[in-house]
């Protein structure tokens, strides 16, 4: 009788077993599941992370050599500018030297002729 009931308690603990056993395979097997998933929507993400950070990138990229060819443009408009603005102030000066020029040799023809009325009283 006690061996029966050893026995008996044996094939209870091992239908036990087998039920943890065939438990844990099916856990198991879900775990594996949901990895595959984790893994796969991660492996997604990053792609579509990559992509945006390209894309921003390029956008990025595009608007700096934008911004940098109006610079140019700029620069090269105020070069110009400055470049007209110094012909212009050398004009000015010339007209300016011109006119001194004129006006020295006038006040200097006037002086002689003054000077000459001057040297008839000093005798």
């Amino acid at each position: 009788m006690f061996l029966v009931n050893e026995l008996a308690a044996t094939r209870e603990m091992n239908v036990q077993l087998t039920n943890d056993m065939s438990e844990l395979k099916t856990k198991v097997s879900r775990l594996q599941q949901d990895h595959h998933v984790i893994s796969s929507s991660i492996g997604n993400s990053a792609q579509r992370t990559n992509a945006k950070i390209e894309q921003l990138t390029e956008q990025q990229n595009n608007h700096y050599e934008t911004l940098l060819q109006q610079e140019k443009q700029k620069s090269e408009l105020l070069q110009k500018e400055i470049q007209n603005m110094r012909v212009e102030q050398n004009k000015e000066w010339t007209s300016q030297n011109e006119f001194n020029k004129r006006l020295e040799e006038a006040i200097q023809k006037r002086s002689e002729k003054w000077w000459g009325l001057f040297s008839i009283f000093r005798k």
